[in-house]
């Protein structure tokens, strides 16, 4: 580390698995030199004497030392490396568990002298296993006629094992320790950085170049977002000590009493009939949601298929080969798009698992008009549908899946809603979502021939009982809840929206002007309808001060045995909670932590030169749209609840072991069919 210009006090505990693996690695060496050495040296038998003695004798020719002589020194001299190796990855091992994440100074002060030392015995093990080399194949010792071919054999196998375990030593220590270093490049300036972060950007979105869509300059407001969140000067940190801070953040915020779901413990407690409020119109009912939400899951294509079928179950009729003989129909069932499919692969397994993932009540009564898979940078896989049974047009939007919709995420500043997409109040959105919005707008509406007026004649033929539902998951979302103001610009009042885990994207007062037409529904812990680019900010600084409380070590922390420190004791104290549900509708009176973020002000500079006009549109908050349904695992394994919340409630980020299993469409999906 120290060759690689590692940070030697935020690494020191990661030494603790690749210490064990090193470990475990010269096992493998000192077993079979050790069965060398007490063949040969410690407990020969007569006929390993009488060997001994003729090929030492018949090897002699006038020399002091013999070759085979040589050869039985260098098994006791490699056995003593190994040894002496494994001892000290243990003893690396042993020192990393000591001390907590910030303050290894006193625990883990000894961790460098002893990968030095490691590292030096190393170099004598490549020297070892060099001159091995050359006594085994290099010299006729092994040619004496006493010797047994067994013992031949052995010889040689141990040597090739050395090299294999010596070579997986030295490209796994490369790997992990050049990984772990790095220096901090320090006196550059707030520009510089930012141009380190817009070309690793562009260097991500290289597989969308040539694509319409593509264009590099967004990703400069990107950089910067980027820039601030992982340039502070006092975040020095690894990833695993990021894992070990989401650790302790779940738990301090358990012990300050911040059990509801919804983070704002004053909010519930003003208002007790915050989550069972009024009940929404029946167009934006439990059973409603559930229903739309099978579209939403279908827009994800074959990956979401094969993901969620094998993860639920393993069996061989459940398998790849069941799913590949599903998805493969799709080439012949493209066929009934009105308008087409653009974007599928040669086999159509996209089609395939979109119908492959509709129930059959739902399937018998859609009409597919058209797909769309050619995703690129603000352009989202989407499917637009007729449900003849509902008397609705559905648009489904796919989710996060790709590079390009990652990059999309990405351009995460603040924009104003232009007045094309007529909100019911002023209010800022995500750029890159309002960007992917518009853009299916206009595939939709226009560019697809014929697709628009197939629509405007399905809503005419419907009468007043048709609508239309825009759907989405994560990403998709976002969009649906962006394009349903659109689309309502020119459709009206029968438009609405189902936004499964939606990201936060829009400014409070528009995402409550949202709740007549607009749900968002979401699962326990899940991240992302949390997660806006203020969150984020505060999010590291709540995970950088549990960090700096917590007594435990890293190690203790990610296995969950980690004591609870001090100041968590010292907390208040709650009965337990019998399961989410009960913990977010408990309306107890409940003291406030204190905060644990800095002041803003405080917060925004993190590196010298960066001022108010280099973060103006990146602080803004953002919030899901419209009203909130909060779905909740119940006591019973299997069984849910729910309640509605404003969208305010989603203001901070819970830390819990579930808060990216809960982000996935069929944990969601599921859950909302349990309920109904």
């Amino acid at each position: 580390m120290g060759v690689c210009t590692g940070r030697w006090p935020f690494s020191s505990d990661d030494v603790l698995y690749p210490s064990m693996i090193s470990a475990l690695l010269r096992v493998v060496c000192v077993v079979p030199l050790a069965v060398l050495c007490h063949v040969l040296l410690v407990a020969p038998s007569a006929t390993t004497r009488a060997m001994r003695t003729h090929c030492t004798s018949s090897g002699a020719g006038g020399r002091s030392v013999t070759p085979w002589e040589l050869l039985e020194a260098w098994i006791v001299a490699s056995l003593a490396l190994f040894a002496i190796s494994m001892a000290l990855s243990l003893f690396a091992a042993r020192l990393a568990c000591k001390g907590s994440v910030l303050d290894p100074h006193n625990a883990r002060g000894a961790v460098p002298p002893v990968l030095v030392m490691k590292a030096g015995v190393f170099v004598l093990e490549m020297g070892s296993a060099g001159i091995g080399s050359f006594l085994v194949w290099g010299t006729r010792v092994l040619q004496c006629e006493q010797i047994k071919p067994s013992l031949v054999a052995q010889l040689q196998g141990t040597m090739v094992l050395l090299w294999v375990v010596l070579l997986l030593s030295l490209c796994f220590t490369s790997c992990v320790y050049v990984s772990m270093g790095g220096r901090r490049a320090g006196g550059l300036s707030v520009d510089s950085y930012r141009k380190r972060w817009e070309r690793r950007l562009k260097c991500m979105a290289c597989i969308a170049r040539g694509k319409e869509g593509y264009e590099p300059d967004l990703y400069g407001t990107s950089s910067l977002v980027l820039l601030k969140l992982f340039s502070g000067g006092d975040h020095d940190v690894v990833p695993s000590d990021v894992a070990a801070g989401l650790v302790a953040l779940a738990r301090d915020q358990r012990s300050n009493g911040i059990d509801v779901l919804t983070s704002n413990p004053a909010y519930l407690a003003n208002d007790a009939d915050a989550l069972n409020g009024p009940p929404p119109e029946a167009e934006l009912s439990l059973e409603a949601a559930a229903y739309f939400g099978r579209y939403s899951n279908a827009s994800y294509g074959w990956p979401l298929y094969t993901l969620e079928r094998m993860t639920k179950c393993c069996g061989c009729c459940h398998g790849p080969f069941c799913q590949c003989a599903c998805m493969c129909s799709g080439r012949r069932e493209a066929k009934q798009f009105a308008h087409g499919v653009e974007g599928d692969n040669c086999c159509g397994y996209n089609i395939g698992a979109l119908h492959a993932s509709l129930p059959p009540l739902i399937a018998a009564s859609a009409e597919l008009l058209h797909a769309n898979y050619r995703n690129a940078v603000f352009q989202p896989a989407y499917f637009v549908a007729v449900d003849r049974a509902r008397s609705t047009v559905v648009i489904a939007i796919r989710g996060t899946l790709s590079m390009e919709d990652t990059l999309t995420d990405a351009v995460a500043s603040a924009v104003a809603v232009p007045e094309a997409f007529a909100p019911p109040v002023p209010g800022l959105a995500h750029d890159g979502i309002l960007r992917a919005a518009a853009w299916v707008y206009s595939d939709v509406m226009e560019h697809v021939a014929g697709l628009g007026d197939t629509i405007r004649a399905a809503l005419a033929e419907f009468g007043e009982v048709g609508s239309m539902v825009v759907v989405g998951h994560s990403l998709g979302a976002g969009t649906a809840a962006l394009l349903t103001l659109r689309m309502r610009a020119e459709f009206g009042a029968r438009v609405r929206c189902f936004a499964y885990a939606c990201p936060a994207v829009m400014t409070l007062e528009l995402a409550r002007a949202c709740a007549p037409f607009t749900v968002t529904a979401l699962r326990g812990y899940d991240l992302v309808p949390r997660l806006s680019v203020r969150n984020t900010f505060e999010l590291r600084e709540n995970v950088m001060h549990a960090l700096r409380r917590e007594t435990a070590n890293k190690h203790a922390l990610l296995c969950g045995c980690a004591p609870l420190s001090s100041s968590m004791r010292e907390g208040v104290a709650r009965p337990g909670l019998v399961n989410e549900s009960e913990a977010l509708l408990s309306v107890r009176p409940m003291q406030r932590p204190v905060p644990i973020v800095r002041p803003r002000a405080a917060a925004a500079t993190l590196l010298p030169g960066m001022d108010d006009a280099d973060l103006e549109g990146l602080g803004s908050a953002l919030y899901p749209p419209g009203r909130v349904l909060q779905v909740l695992a119940a006591a019973n394994k299997g069984e849910y609840d729910y309640g509605y919340v404003d969208p305010a409630a989603l203001d901070k980020v819970l830390a819990g072991k579930t808060m990216f299993l809960d982000h996935m469409p069929w944990k969601l999906f599921d859950a909302l069919d349990t309920l109904t």
